[in-house]
């Protein structure tokens, strides 16, 4: 089991706060290679900033299993503070990246309650649930919308 993280999740790179209503929009990716297409591997993503509530996201992947059949499976959602699984997973079964296609994350009450009260920070990723046969190097990326929690329900 891995952890790999992306710019954002290192603080390399700042996740942009809201500063009203609005909706602030920012797209994570990060570089895998062959080796972190395990099984277990989590890609930290980025986090939810502080007093913020997540609205969506979109999932997209470059080809990171090249079989024939490739079985590369991934599990999006918050990360525990260990950094070695998902405390809470908000879409399961992604299979972006057996091909390199994209997913919209998909509307429930658990994923729209997903808040940082500024208790926890709330990282976000993936974990590969099922290795990939032919493992690939590539760019996985979520493409994440949230607003400021203070502005209601």
């Amino acid at each position: 089991m891995a952890l790999v993280q992306s710019l954002f999740a290192l603080g390399r790179k700042p996740m942009p706060q809201p500063n009203g209503s609005e909706l602030v929009h920012v797209t994570l990716d990060l570089a895998v290679t062959a080796a972190q297409t395990a099984s277990g591997t989590i890609y930290e993503m980025g986090y939810l900033p502080e007093d913020c509530k997540l609205v969506d996201a979109v999932h997209d992947s470059d080809d990171l299993d090249t079989d024939a059949t490739p079985a590369i499976v991934l599990a999006f959602g918050v990360i525990n503070a260990a950094g070695d699984d998902l405390t809470t997973t908000l879409d399961a079964s992604l299979a972006v990246a057996q091909a390199g296609t994209a997913a919209r994350m998909v509307v429930t009450p658990t994923n729209l309650g997903i808040v940082n009260d500024g208790s926890t920070r709330k990282k976000l990723g993936y974990k590969v649930t099922t290795a990939a046969d032919v493992g690939a190097a590539g760019t996985i990326r979520t493409h994440l919308t949230y607003r400021a929690a203070y502005q209601g329900a």
